[in-house]
């Protein structure tokens, strides 16, 4: 199986276990420094993986997604998995989005931002420790099928990181959940 991740607007691929897991920490320990933002909190990032029987790019839809977000600066980041129609397993955890659920969340907003395209940002009882969130992706990338990991908690949303236990204002697209 591939481990296909898109970051910083290109597709990476990788195939054994020692690659993916190669991948994973030239993601998580990148060098920042070239990324330029007016955000009071940088760098924030967000990169999105999957598993699958051959490379992803352009046009290609997986049918298994982890997306990532990370914000170096406050040390936090958040998940979001799920499957597609195309998906073969049907049922229980594959018939929902599911974001990771920290039943000790931080005190403090640590603006972990959940799409690339639009800013939306977890709330902070979806955010952890980052290197409980790179250990979350590497077991993704060990059990090699695609499937959500187990090693933390997690909780029905959407994949713009909201939550299906909370109701949010109109104005959290670009604001503070705290």
């Amino acid at each position: 199986m591939i481990l296909s991740v898109m970051y910083r607007g290109s597709w990476r691929h990788a195939q054994s276990l020692q690659e993916k897991l190669l991948l994973v920490s030239q993601i998580f320990e990148a060098d920042e420094s070239d990324q330029a933002t007016n955000d009071p909190y940088p760098p924030r990032e967000i990169f999105e993986l999957s598993i699958t029987d051959g490379p992803g790019g352009k046009g290609w839809s997986p049918d298994n997604g982890l997306t990532v977000g990370v914000n170096r600066s406050t040390g936090y980041g958040g998940l979001a998995w799920c499957v597609t129609g195309n998906n073969p397993n049907k049922g229980g955890v594959y018939d929902h989005v599911w974001v990771s659920d920290n039943p000790e969340p931080p005190a403090f907003d640590p603006r972990v931002v959940s799409e690339s395209y639009y800013p939306h940002y977890h709330d902070p009882a979806s955010t952890f420790p980052i290197d409980r969130i790179r250990a979350a992706v590497e077991e993704f990338c060990r059990t090699d099928n695609g499937s959500r990991p187990e090693s933390i908690t997690w909780i029905t949303g959407n994949m713009n990181g909201m939550r299906s236990d909370r109701e949010y204002p109109d104005d959290t697209v670009e604001g503070s959940f705290v």
